[in-house]
This record gives C-alpha cells, structure tokens and sequence, in this order.
C-alpha cells in the first residue's frame, strides 16, 4: 500500500490526472458494490463512484452503494443528484494502516482544473464509514464547503464518518426544513490552509431554518472556529449531545436562533482557546456585558419564530479543561471565556423556566486521556498571534497528518489511519459525570458504555429532556398589523420617516418584483454600505439566476481594499454609501442581465451578512438613466432588518400606532379552533413601565405590564393566557404612552415531556428480549379494528422485514421476529393503524 500511496503522488504530480477507466461494480440485491481501482494496473478508477451512480438506470428504492475498505474513490467532477435517496456505506476500517475506511476526495480534471466541491445533492443523503479528506491532490483546502446539501425535506445521515483538512465546513446545510444526523464521526484538522482568519474552521454549517438537528456521540479535534454553526434560520429541536471537543477555536455555537435544544453530556478541552483580542471586544455596537462573551450563547429569536416564552434551552453537564499555556498567553489583553457570559445568563436563564443551565464544571487538572496534543500548543497560540498582527499566512497547527515514507511531505492523498488520536481517560469523577450516569463526551471512547447508551437511549434522551421542565407549546396562528386594525381613543397611526435601508446580518434576504416595459440587456447597479467591513460577499439571484463576478467564488464580492488584487468590485471607501454597478460583461453567467418584458425578480441572500442595501436601479446597458428604481418600500425580505436613519425603532410595515393618553386597538382575529391563546405584542416604550388592558370581545379578561427601554428599542410582551372559541374574535388593547408595533395570535399548549401521546387504547411496547439473538417478540394493542402494517426497517431506513400487513381485531397482539437472516446492529420497528403511527428501536446482537 506504501509502494501504491507513492505510485499515486508521483502519477499525479507528473500528469496531473490518472486516463479515465470504465467503472467496475457487482450487484448484490439493493446493494452495488463500487469497485475503487483497475484490476489489471490497480490504478485508481477517477469518478468510479460517480459513474456508477449515474450510470445505474433501473435503481430499486432502496439502493445502496457500497464502497470498500482500503479504497481510494475519486472525484473529479461533482456529484449531483435531485430525485433520490442516496446511500454511501462504506466498509469499516481495520487495525492496519492498509484497512483505512473508503476514501473520498477532489482530485483534478484531465486539463489540470477542479471541481467545485465534491457532491451538491438536490436530494436526502446517507453515509456511513467514508473518510473525507478535504484537500485535493495537491494539499489545497480552497474549495469551500466540499459537501454541500442544498435539498429541503430531506433527510441527511452521516455515521461513522471522518472528515479533515479542509478550510471551512466539511458539510453544509444550505436548504431548509431537513431532519440532520451526525452520530459518531471524527472531525479533525479542519483548520485554515493556509490559515489567515479566525473565522476557518467549521465543524458543521446549516445555513435555513431546519426542523430536526442531532449531532451525539461525536469528536471535533482541531476545529480553528466553531463546532456547530446554525446561521441565517431556526431548528424546531436540536440535541448535541455526548461530544468530545478538543481545541476549538472560539465558542461552541455561531447562531442562536433555536427552539427546542439540549446541549449535554459535553467535554471541553481547550474550548475558546483563541481567547478575544481587543478588536474583537471593541467591536461597534457590541453590548457591555458580553466581555466576557461565552462558548455558549443563546440569542434573541426572531419574532417570525413566535415568543421566547416558547424555548426550551438545556446546556448542562458539561466539564472544561484549559491549558496554563493559554491563561498565560491571556495576561497580556486578551480575555478568556466561560461557558455563559453575563449576557446569556440575564436575559434567557434568569429570566425564562425552560431556560437552563446547570451541573458546569471547570476542572483544575487535565482529564487523563489517552491523546494530549501538547505539542502543538505553542503553534496554536502563535497562530492567532499571527492573525491578530496580520503576519500571514499564519502558523499553522494540524497534529499528526499522513506523512510519505519516501519523501518526508505530508501525502495528501492519505488519510489518517488507524486514527493517531485517543480521548478515552479513567478519571472516576468523569466516567458517570453524564445526566445518564455514563461518561462525558463521545462514548465512542467507551464501547462498552456507548452499548448501554444505545440501548437505553429513549429513556436517557427523556430524562434530559425533562431537565427543561413542562414543554411550553406556543404556536403562531397569525400577525395582525397595529395600523390595520380598529383604532380607539387617541390613538393614531405613526408613520416612520427618513433614508431607509436592509442592514443584513447572519441571514435572511431582500426581494424586489418588478416589471420590465422592455426586454433588453441591462446593468444592474446596487446601492450598497459595507458598514465598515473588509471584504464581503451575499448571493445576487437574477431571475433565479445566481450570479458572480470574475473570481469564481460562490458570492457576489465588495471590498475597499486597494491592495488586495484578488477582489472584485471594491476599492471604495468602506464607511459610504456607493452604487456599485453591475454589467453582463464583467459576470460569468452568459445572458443573465438580459431581461425579459414583463415580471422580473432580482434577490440579494446573504452569505457573509453584515453588508446593508437600499436600493437598485436597472440601467439598459450603454446607457446611464434608470427605467427602474426600487428602495426599501418596495422589496419583500425576511430575517433581514429595516433601519432608518435616525430612528432606534423601526416597527414592521414602517408604521406604528401611537397610543398616546388613552388609546386603543381592536383587531379582528380568527382561531383556528376551541383553545387556549395568548398575544404577543410587539412594541416600543421609553416612558417608564405602564399597564394597559386586554379584552376578548368587550369583556376584561387581564391586565398587560409593559415594560421600558431607555434606549427606546423593541420590546415584546406575552399576554396572559385566555381562552377561544372557534371562530370570529374582537381582541382589543388599552394602553397609554406606547407605540404598538403588532400582535401575533399564539396558540398555547402545555404537556409534561414524559406525556404518552398516543391515542388512548393504541400502544407499541418495547420488544422483548432486547438485545435479542436471533429472536423477539412485540407487542401492540388496538382500540378498535384496523388495518395494520408492522415493519422492520434497518439504521438506513431500508425495509428488511414486513411482519404484519392486514386486518386485525382490536385488542391486544403478540408477534414474532426471527432475525437470524440480518447482521447485527440496530433496528427500527414501526407500525401503521388507522392514524396510529410510531416507531421503536431495538438492538440485535449476535
């Protein structure tokens, strides 16, 4: 395997690529099994797993593509795919260094050229045991985000993976609405190179809001910023829970926008190890009592998410340890951090009951594991020295890459294995540290503790979540405009006046719809404020039409910088406002200026954020006078604030009621059904604290205690709880002294976490035995009469087993399973009866 490993580096430096050969594959059932190399020359086979994917017209459902250990599966042209669950399995890697798990990665075209990434999939993917080196051939981590998952309604597997050397993400998340697993992978050196910014490294990215997020049983090692970044949307549940977390850079978290999230069972090393530097705690706008900062933060929700009152936020039972190393790199002026700063702690764990942090603990000694990377330690310090003085590229810190026999250079070709690193460790206070009883971090490192994990996991999973107290259900019915509804008393519409414009942040977009008297090439020019920033980059959509400058990257790109000579459009001062103008010429996209007659829709989405917009114009190209102008009224935007110049407040729809003396607004509402409700008001106060009144159709039902602001920015307020009808509701609020921005109609449901859901007289028990070998029986009941569907399905959501599919009386039943014909591993059974549906877990071990 050396001789091989060598063969391929010098086969690459000298011709750049390796001729295509025809893919060789053998199919087992729903399984295709992915041959890596020729049998003849043994040269690997570039694009085999590509072609075999493509070329495998008359796929079953449940298709899986099995990769083999000791391989070496290329990639020259990326894999896309939209109509399709696809399932990558590798087999598991040996004790040897010529067992390494299959191996993807980027190598180059014939003509020496890339690949943008290594797969962009339009649809649900699973792996399970691939090495992801991040490089290509050549060492070079420039392609940013290797695997991106742009589906929405999806579901995305990853197990049993590692992923390392590359600059941002390994994987990210970019389309919305998706169920994500991460369970026992290794992220490893995913770090700058070269390095030159704090902000490379990135453990997990998802960028729209998503609805169920898992990551458990993990270790990142190595990460230079973040472990897991949720920017630009919300997750309705997220668990990060059992993770070992070695060197990571900054905090635990970029984003804050969840939910529903428990982040347990954690071990720091070295977390924050960056410390903050004094541009970082000067930062403009930053609040006071976030130095010091923290490795967890919660922030405030946006209220397209309905109320905070709504949350459920646990981070407990988490241990840290920092090197002495870093606190004397910390005495000069950089500050460390804790696990939640004065901000998080004042306004979210103090404040809301299932807010809540407890059992964290710092730890006066190094934990006993297996791998302490001490030296690195003083290449991690210089490095953010580096970057901090700007001496680039920075040092670099990467622990234990694959180095060639023959030449002494790190082969980038090879991975990493058997893996270098052990974070196992015997300390007792540790080993039963977890809210389960078992040990702290990824119990990977403990596979005896890690089977006693699996199989008890509901019953862990239920406890932690009890942690957070009743589950409080607010569910946002509708959003009622002040400046809408019925006004009474003094009150009146205020309108907000001055320049205008979108400042966006971490996400979101701005939107603008119009239409075109004639079809023709244009320019588009974009009024545009860097806010004081170095380079930025947000997506330009034409059209649907994703466009980009000269520079290829996956943004449209801005930057002030005179010296840099690999920017775009820039050199302008980056405290202005400048249009900046935008030709069919100076994009790659052939005819993406060249406009039809009628509806047209040009979209700004953010990507680096922190860039404000207010406005466009669209110029027939050659000429100089606009036929369209369009600023802040006339777009259509989410996530994305409206400022203007001047104001500290700006309400939603640029109009506000005044209630001044004695005002009051009635609005017209609608429920949905027979319930339980509340409203969330949107507004702003800077008179003191004032109390007003709430009433459901005339009659008094509570009084509301508005809150001050002396800065006089937004405040909101969650009403007592009321009941409705269903139906046509008159809800009015007396109030004096305020500005009422909104209402939002919340619908309110409480439940304990432990609460059986199940429809009354329906049950699916837990299988017994389980463990089981080979045999098991399960037990459901029936209310009444149904027809029934029993299923077997395996960790990939493959169908193995039907074991009931018919009629059956209503009562009580016993069924069989005989697994002697299926591998060990876990197993899910579910049942279908009438509007009954659920699934269990059970684990065969033979």
């Amino acid at each position: 395997m050396k001789f091989n490993y060598r063969f391929l580096i010098l086969a690459l430096l000298i011709a750049g690529f390796f001729m295509p050969v025809e893919k060789i594959s053998a199919q087992a059932g729903d399984t295709l099994v992915v041959e890596w190399q020729d049998p003849v020359t043994g040269e690997v086979i570039t694009d085999a797993l590509r072609n075999a994917i493509e070329n495998d017209t008359n796929r079953p459902e449940g298709r899986v593509y099995k990769l083999l250990r000791g391989g070496f599966y290329w990639i020259s042209e990326k894999i896309t795919y939209s109509d399709f669950h696809l399932r990558l399995v590798g087999e598991k890697g040996g004790p040897t260094e010529f067992d390494n798990p299959p191996v993807l990665q980027l190598v180059g075209r014939e003509d020496g050229t890339h690949a943008d990434r290594l797969m962009q999939p339009s649809a649900s993917l699973t792996m399970k045991n691939i090495y992801v080196i991040g490089c290509d051939e050549f060492g070079s981590q420039t392609y940013y985000q290797p695997i991106q998952l742009d589906a929405n309604d999806s579901r995305f597997v990853f197990d049993g993976c590692i992923f390392e050397r590359t600059n941002f993400a390994p994987i990210a998340f970019t389309g919305k609405n998706n169920d994500i697993f991460v369970t026992n992978c290794v992220f490893r050196n995913i770090q700058g190179h070269p390095a030159d910014q704090q902000w490379q490294g990135r453990g997990i990215s998802i960028w729209a809001d998503q609805d169920t997020v898992i990551v458990e049983n993990n270790t990142f090692f190595n990460i230079n910023m973040t472990v897991f970044q949720l920017e630009g949307g919300a997750a309705n549940y997220i668990r990060f829970n059992h993770n070992t977390i070695v060197n990571m850079g900054r905090a635990l978290n970029a984003g804050n926008w969840w939910k529903e999230a428990y982040f347990t069972n954690n071990l720091f090393i070295n977390p924050f190890w960056h410390g903050e530097g004094h541009a970082d705690i000067t930062a403009t706008g930053r609040d006071p009592r976030t130095i010091p900062a923290s490795i967890f933060s919660v922030g405030a929700l946006p209220t397209k998410y309905g109320p905070e009152e709504g949350r459920r936020i646990l981070f407990s039972n988490a241990y840290a340890w920092r090197d002495p190393a870093f606190a004397a790199y910390y005495g000069d002026t950089i500050v460390a951090q804790p696990f939640a700063g004065p901000m998080t702690r004042e306004d979210y764990f103090d404040v809301y009951e299932n807010m809540v942090i407890k059992d964290t603990v710092w730890l006066s000694s190094m934990p006993s594991v297996g791998t302490y990377p001490s030296e690195i330690v003083e290449n991690m310090i210089q490095n953010i020295k580096d970057i901090r003085s700007n001496t680039l590229p920075a040092t670099e810190y990467f622990w234990k890459l694959p180095i060639d026999n023959i030449t002494g250079d790190v082969c980038n070709v090879c991975p990493s294995w058997p893996l270098p690193e052990d974070f196992s460790y015997t300390d007792a206070a540790l080993m039963t540290a977890g809210t389960d009883g078992l040990p702290l971090g990824d119990l990977n490192w403990f596979p005896d503790k890690k089977a006693i994990f699996e199989q008890n996991k509901d019953q862990y999973v239920a406890q932690l979540e009890a942690m957070a107290g009743p589950r409080i259900e607010l569910e946002t019915i509708a959003e009622y405009e002040a400046e809408e509804a019925v006004l009474g008393g003094d009150a009146e519409i205020k309108d907000v006046a001055g320049f205008m414009y979108f400042q966006m942040d971490g996400g979101g977009y701005i939107q603008w719809e119009f239409d075109l008297a004639e079809a023709g090439q244009y320019d588009l020019n974009i009024y545009t404020n860097l806010r004081g920033n170095g380079t930025r980059g947000q997506r330009i959509i034409v059209n649907g039409v994703s466009i980009h400058d000269p520079m290829g990257w996956g943004e449209y790109i801005w930057s002030p910088k005179e010296q840099e000579a690999n920017i775009w459009y820039g050199k302008f001062d980056p405290n202005e406002w400048v249009w900046t103008l935008i030709k069919q010429e100076e994009i790659l996209e052939a005819g993406a200026l060249t406009l039809p007659a009628g509806k047209n829709t040009i979209r700004i989405e953010s990507s680096w954020g922190y860039q404000n917009f207010a406005g466009i114009q669209l110029i027939p190209a050659g000429t100089t006078t606009p036929v369209v102008e369009l600023g802040v009224p006339d777009a259509t935007s989410d996530l994305v604030k409206i400022m203007v110049e001047g104001a500290v407040w700006v309400p939603s729809g640029l109009k506000s009621v005044a209630m001044n003396s004695n005002g009051s607004v009635t609005f017209t509402v609608e429920a949905p059904g027979n319930g339980t409700y509340a409203l969330n008001l949107l507004y702003q106060n800077y008179s003191g604290p004032q109390n007003g009144v709430l009433k459901i159709d005339g009659a008094v039902v509570s009084t509301i205690s508005f809150a001050s602001k002396d800065d006089s920015t937004g405040l909101t307020v969650l009403t007592d709880k009321f009941e409705l009808t269903q139906g046509s509701h008159q809800i009015t609020v007396e109030a004096s002294n305020i500005n009422l921005d909104m209402a939002q109609l919340v619908k309110v449901t409480i439940t304990s976490v432990n609460e059986n859901e199940i429809p009354n007289g329906y049950a699916l028990e837990q299988n017994f035995p389980n463990p089981f070998n080979p045999t098991t029986s399960i037990r459901f009941t029936l209310a009444k009469p149904e027809v029934v569907k029993l299923t077997v399905y395996n960790i990939l959501g493959q169908k193995v087993a039907t074991l009931v599919n018919g009629p059956m009386t209503a009562g009580q039943h016993l069924v069989h399973f005989n697994a002697s014909n299926l591998a060990s591993g876990i197993y899910f059974y579910g049942i279908e009866a009438g509007n009954f549906k659920t699934f269990k877990k059970m684990i065969l071990l033979k």
